[in-house]
């Protein structure tokens, strides 16, 4: 089994913006967490994945936070999480 999660950062304009580090955390069914980080590409997406034998129940991803050299991250109008559920 695999999990994806793509996190797409905009500017204020609604542009793509490059070289942003996100910076996230998996809540696992089991109640532990995994905290992961990666840098957006030229097309703003960064892509998490877990994989392996991952248990049956709710996965969700947080982000934490998003830094970009000179601005603010302000989440107050964007999504902050998803969840996925494992058959």
């Amino acid at each position: 089994r695999e999990i994806t999660a793509q996190v797409l950062v905009n500017d204020r304009q609604d542009q793509a913006v490059e070289g942003a580090t996100v910076f996230a955390k998996w809540h696992l069914p089991d109640g532990s967490e995994q905290f992961v980080q990666a840098v957006t590409s030229g097309d703003g997406y960064v892509t998490f994945t877990l994989s392996g034998k991952l248990r049956r129940g709710t996965y969700y991803l947080f982000v934490d936070d998003v830094q970009v050299a000179d601005h603010f991250w302000n989440d107050a109008r964007g999504l902050r999480s998803a969840n996925i559920y494992v058959k």
